[in-house]
């Protein structure tokens, strides 16, 4: 496992998740015109990040840390 490459991808899932808090924010002002462009690319994004920790987790449970 490397960690760094755990520590980045932390960080891109921060600063997603700061993203995602703008979205729900915009909904509810009903402010959608301002984040719909930007709004499949963050979604691709977040997924990859998912992707991630999901096959890291899978090397920890198999106990090849």
């Amino acid at each position: 496992m490397d960690i760094g490459e755990i520590n980045n991808q932390f960080k891109k899932m921060e600063e997603w998740c700061a993203y995602r808090n703008e979205i729900i924010h915009a909904l509810m002002n009903k402010n959608v015109l301002s984040v719909n462009q930007e709004l499949k690319d963050r979604a691709l994004e977040g997924m990859e990040i998912a992707r991630y920790f999901d096959s890291q987790l899978k090397i920890l449970k198999k106990g090849n840390k």
